[in-house]
């Protein structure tokens, strides 16, 4: 079966350089070019592109050289992926892959929305714990009626905040959340930050409770770190139709200066780790307890007396994904999260940064 002819637009995102790792061991991917901009020529994912991938710094002359370009994976700063998609639109590009804010501006996401049914382009939204075991294993549960009627559901998904030097742009105002908007009244901080980066903890709520939020309240508190423009540390309160009431952490949370240097081998196993992501969902029958960032089976002993873990993801999130995408545009299906699906998300987020600027419960 012919190959999907791929492109990469930008190595920004800290997803690309696993897209940078998995593209060229995809048996149902040819990845032919990349479009880098001289900012991000140092980075991981820059430095994983495999040298016969031709690499551009015009994202229009690439697809003037590529007119039969199968797709074309998004992967820039939150601020460009609605140009990215428009010129991508205009050469009739008619598969997309999407990192996780496609665009917190709801007029720039709708516009998104209507040219891509008119011009049917397949877009899948990366939110990559939607294809992770754990995840799939707690949906299960929830549909054989495990712990019964649910009653309530709490994700926290932490992490570190990457340092500026390395992505500045995670921190930025205007490349986060795409436009620079205070967060609330005498604050001096700007929305862009926790909240922008953690879209998968909205949506794993909406998809454990198979419903969608009635309300929602969020607050801050002040930052962790000095110096920075955005905000750390955020929690979240709200109701959905269906009566479950839910509570998200999507905080700056873990300390990296507390935590060992990630190296090539080790890193991610360590408590606490740099990612987590938990769930717990309490029934009228019992409660499901889930760690689902990178969990590991572990061993610490012989034969080398030594801690080892192995990972339960499978082949890896973005494998996945790709193979998802692939049947997607083989097959002409819509993918499971798309521009449709993903919409809420983005709408829970913008509720949550209006409820810290109001002080007062959104209702949706």
């Amino acid at each position: 079966m012919k190959k999907i002819k791929t492109a990469l637009f930008s190595a920004t995102s800290g997803h690309a350089v696993y897209y940078a790792g998995s593209l060229p061991h995809h048996e149902k991917y040819e990845w032919v070019a990349a479009c880098v901009l001289p900012k991000d020529r140092g980075n991981r994912a820059f430095q994983a592109i495999p040298p016969d991938v031709k690499i551009y710094e015009s994202e229009r002359q690439l697809l003037e050289d590529f007119p039969d370009l199968d797709a074309v994976i998004l992967a820039g700063s939150n601020d460009l992926t609605y140009g990215q998609f428009k010129l991508c639109a205009e050469y009739g590009i008619k598969n997309l892959i999407m990192m996780k804010v496609p665009s917190l501006c709801m007029e720039e996401y709708e516009e998104m929305r209507r040219i891509a049914k008119e011009k049917d382009i397949t877009v899948q939204i990366e939110l990559e714990m939607r294809v992770d075991q754990t995840v799939r294993r707690i949906k299960d549960l929830c549909n054989s009626g495990a712990v019964g009627n649910i009653l309530s559901i709490y994700i926290a998904n932490t992490t570190v905040v990457v340092p500026p030097e390395v992505r500045p742009w995670i921190t930025d105002p205007k490349q986060s959340y795409g436009r620079v908007h205070e967060l609330k009244a005498n604050d001096g901080r700007f929305r862009g930050g926790a909240l922008t980066d953690h879209p998968h903890a909205f949506d794993l709520a909406r998809f454990f409770a198979d419903s969608e939020f009635e309300s929602i309240y969020a607050d801050v508190s002040e930052n962790f770190r000095d110096g920075r423009l955005v905000e750390e540390g955020v929690f979240v309160v709200g109701k959905m139709k269906n009566g479950i009431s839910v509570s998200i952490d999507p905080s700056y949370s873990r300390h990296e200066n507390k935590l060992p240097p990630v190296t090539a081998a080790t890193g991610w196993e360590g408590y606490p780790k740099r990612v987590e992501v938990n769930v717990i969902i309490n029934g009228d029958k019992g409660s499901i307890i889930g760690d689902c960032f990178h969990s590991g089976v572990y061993h610490t002993g012989l034969p080398y007396n030594t801690f080892a873990v192995k990972y339960l993801v499978g082949h890896g999130h973005y494998q996945s994904m790709l193979d998802t995408f692939a049947d997607a545009v083989e097959n002409h299906k819509t993918p499971d999260v798309n521009l449709d699906s993903h919409e809420n998300n983005m709408r829970l987020i913008n509720a949550c940064y209006d409820s810290i600027y109001t002080g007062k419960r959104i209702m949706l």
